[in-house]
């Protein structure tokens, strides 16, 4: 197994290559990662306009067995509200002793419980912060999926992200304590906050992958059908 305390340098800020596919685009690194020995994919697909298909995925190509997780983040501009549809006790703030130290604090003050099943993260200022936890499946979405909609006050963009959770898995973030699916974090220097999702953890064999599948959905707050994932 491949552990490391700190993200690989290759898979951080290696070489990527832009890449057509099947009415899709990819995005590859370039070679494997000299520390995991990992290539990573992502693959676009642009939808109707307004819906945006991804799949990452995380290729094991060394000739060593090593567990991984496939994940996505998204660096989002502020001011925004982040809604997760998921309990309050299952949004967690990281123990980030010496780096956060109020986590608790602040989720006191930014989390609220929104319309019903749904739980609302404020991320309008410079709030050092990092949550993460499992949510609930939201059977509107599609089967086995969950969801975050992130909504912009000055624009009245509305972006719901669905991606299927598996509660009985493991997990790689915090697994000790409970099953992080998806990750918030908040710069307390830049004006922006990152929103991460997670697949399960697999050991990988040689030639051997792991994906992640995410449905994005676009509209405006005025513009929302009944049903926003048809």
């Amino acid at each position: 197994h491949v552990k490391i305390n700190r993200r690989p340098v290759d898979l951080n800020m290696g070489n990527y290559e832009f890449l057509r596919g099947n009415n899709s685009y990819i995005m590859q690194s370039t070679d494997k990662c000299r520390e995991t020995g990992l290539q990573v994919t992502r693959e676009i697909k642009i939808l109707d306009g307004n819906i945006i298909e991804l799949a990452d995925t995380v290729t094991n190509l060394s000739n060593k067995p090593a567990t991984w997780d496939a994940w996505e983040v998204s660096e989002v501009r502020r001011p925004a509200s982040v809604k997760v549809y998921m309990d309050m006790d299952e949004l967690i703030p990281y123990e980030m002793p010496g780096w956060i130290d109020d986590n608790k604090q602040k989720k006191e003050r930014l989390v609220t419980k929104a319309e019903k099943g749904w739980i609302n993260l404020e991320l309008f200022g410079p709030d050092l912060l990092i949550f993460g936890g499992m949510p609930n499946f939201y059977k509107e979405a599609g089967k086995d999926k969950s969801i975050v909609r992130i909504e912009f006050p000055d624009t009245r963009i509305v972006w719901y992200r669905t991606f299927k959770i598996f509660p009985d898995k493991k997990y790689a973030h915090r697994p000790e304590k409970f099953k992080s699916v998806v990750e918030f974090y908040n710069s307390d220097t830049l004006n922006y906050f990152e929103a991460e999702v997670h697949s399960p953890i697999k050991k990988l064999a040689k030639g051997q992958s792991v994906t992640l599948k995410q449905t994005w959905f676009f509209y405006k707050s005025d513009d929302i059908p009944v049903n926003p994932f048809l």
